[in-house]
């Protein structure tokens, strides 16, 4: 079984050495708050799932943050909706 963050080798063993990720967090936020609070909100989900990527034992080469607050919702939602499903980090790990 290979574990989080090192190679595989061809008969699915984990190889020696860990691999270094490249992680894009994209973190949309409702929009109940202003754009500069969506933001730190956003930044802080990012760093909180980067973290947690590292306890786990994946070597974090380069995190990219994209905060979306109003831009790119998930769900629609006119000014000062509380929408959870727009509250969440979308992770990307190449």
């Amino acid at each position: 079984m290979v574990k989080a963050g090192y190679a595989a080798t061809s008969d699915g063993s984990a190889a020696a050495r860990p691999v270094a990720v490249d992680i894009s967090v994209i973190a949309p936020t409702d929009i109940v708050r202003s754009t500069h609070d969506n933001e730190r909100v956003s930044l802080r989900r990012a760093t909180a799932i980067a973290q947690v990527l590292k306890e786990k034992g994946i070597k974090v080469r380069a995190v990219t943050f994209e905060p979306h607050g109003r831009r790119y919702l998930p769900i629609a939602t006119p000014d000062n909706t509380r929408e959870p499903k727009n509250r969440r980090v979308e992770v990307s790990i190449r």
